[in-house]
């Protein structure tokens, strides 16, 4: 089975200031091909790097046939692997000013052996009103940045971790905090108690951990919950809305960006970009429409339960 593919060196950003600006970049030099290697299990007979007539082209050859999706592996494997390399060069000494990667387009891969019966390439388009625009200050920059940094991110997860940013700052909210005080898990009487066991200690160390849980606090809800409470109680959203789909807002679409988040944090964790673009990034612009066109406030105490 013969691969074939041209792919690009691309720097992930530069420097640029009113009066100074700079960019990373690299040549490649010294084309070569490697043969008889082993990846992802795969027994590879050949690997060439050259550039012809001026296009920058992978080959590889593999003495067996696999399917699409170890064909996808192999491509990203390969990508990831020379991208750290290319980033070892001394030269490349201000990654401030860009980092390089080496980038493939599946849709230009060629595969023999394997036959597409058709290779569409389609564009949408939209138009914009610029006169609708309210350029007027608001009182959540931060959040607007969150934003606009996942909407430059390329990658989906990096565009989980901006857009996930703006339900933590929710969390911290003084709203938030009113709606979801805790109460403490002891009485007075118990931290008197637990303050006199701890004085029993001669180790300073046991000491000082039986007094921390002097300031413990009841848990009765947990973040799922409580954010999905803020969320409908307090900025009063009960749809959310991708592209014409609308659809309810309810607790399992919390239940899964807190799962997706958690999975994205922890090694060998699954992450499913449904998750992204139909549950958080729909509820993120929900959150921000009311809080930058609205103007919402959900930094005014308003005591009791927040609402």
């Amino acid at each position: 089975m013969k691969i074939t593919c041209p792919f690009y060196i691309k720097t992930s950003h530069f420097f640029s200031s009113f009066d100074y600006q700079h960019r990373n970049e690299i040549e490649l030099t010294n084309f070569a091909s490697f043969i008889n290697i082993s990846l992802l299990n795969k027994n590879i007979s050949s690997i060439s790097i050259d550039k012809l007539n001026e296009v920058f082209t992978l080959k590889i050859n593999i003495s067996e046939k696999i399917d699409i999706e170890k064909i996808r592996l192999l491509l990203l494997y390969i990508s990831q692997k020379i991208s750290f390399y290319l980033n070892l060069s001394e030269q490349a000494v201000n990654p401030h000013h860009g980092t390089f990667y080496f980038d493939i387009d599946l849709f230009e891969v060629n595969i023999d052996d394997v036959n597409f019966p058709i290779k569409m390439g389609m564009s949408s388009g939209v138009k914009f009103d610029i006169s609708t625009l309210k350029l007027n200050s608001c009182k959540y920059p931060e959040l607007l940045e969150y934003f606009y940094e996942g909407l430059r991110a390329e990658l989906p997860r990096s565009k989980f971790f901006h857009w996930f940013l703006i339900l933590e700052h929710l969390e911290y909210s003084e709203r938030y905090k009113v709606k979801f005080a805790s109460t403490p898990l002891f009485s007075e009487e118990d931290k008197n108690k637990i303050r006199a066991l701890a004085e029993t200690m001669e180790v300073n160390d046991k000491k000082d951990t039986i007094l921390k849980i002097v300031g413990y606090k009841k848990r009765d809800k947990n973040r799922q919950t409580k954010l999905y409470e803020y969320l409908k109680d307090i900025l009063g959203i009960d749809k959310i809305k991708l592209g014409i789909e609308i659809k309810e807002f309810n607790k399992s679409i919390v239940d899964n960006i807190i799962q997706t988040r958690h999975s994205l944090f922890h090694p060998g964790g699954n992450f499913d970009q449904i998750i992204l673009w139909h549950n958080l990034y729909p509820l993120v612009v929900e959150i921000l429409k009311k809080l930058i066109i609205d103007e919402f406030d959900i930094n005014q105490n308003l005591g009791g339960n927040g609402t």
